[in-house]
């Protein structure tokens, strides 16, 4: 693009005209649902709570032999309720997105994903836990770290973390 007018050119307003030139210069693409991790947790900002949604997977972009590409992206969206009385509540929609990012990149495939909900113990729970030891507020917070970690699926140093973050509170940790 070197003048304006090119520039002008692809500037598009107004839904329909927005969907045609998707259409016109949008090459086709297909998911691959097996490559495709998903992840997602809710923020709460005040009485406001965001849902977070991070999707990272693969895409093959074009239809032809010619031009079809292997290509991971990642995308990222954050969610708010619609509230009641405006346009979005009134055509159905539960939830309103409020950013929604996308990036692209040579394909990579994701780590094998592993799930360890239904392991007991993953790690060992701490011992020697007696009112009469030295080390007791260390073994307590080993205890909660290890009841964190095992109850959240995340590794010991991801639970110490959130537990001091937490000031202590295990559930809030």
């Amino acid at each position: 693009l070197t003048s304006p007018k090119q520039i002008l050119h692809l500037c598009k307003s107004g839904p329909q005209q927005v969907i045609n030139a998707m259409n016109e210069f949008v090459p086709q693409t297909s998911h691959v649902f097996e490559e495709t991790i998903i992840d997602s947790f809710v923020i709460v900002v005040g009485a406001v709570q965001i849902l977070s949604v991070n999707v990272q997977g693969t895409v093959i972009i074009g239809s032809d032999a010619v031009t079809k590409v292997k290509t991971s992206y990642t995308r990222s969206l954050l969610l708010t309720p619609a509230t009641p009385n405006t346009a979005a509540s009134a055509a159905g929609w539960d939830a309103v997105v409020i950013n929604d990012q996308i990036s692209f990149r040579n394909y990579s495939p994701l780590p094998k994903v592993v799930d360890i909900s239904n392991q007991q113990n993953v790690i060992p729970p701490p011992q020697n836990n007696s009112p009469n030891n030295p080390n007791n507020n260390e073994q307590q917070i080993q205890a909660a770290v290890w009841q964190i970690s095992n109850q959240c699926a995340i590794s010991p140093d991801l639970a110490r973390q959130c537990f001091f973050h937490a000031n202590g509170d295990i559930q809030q940790a």
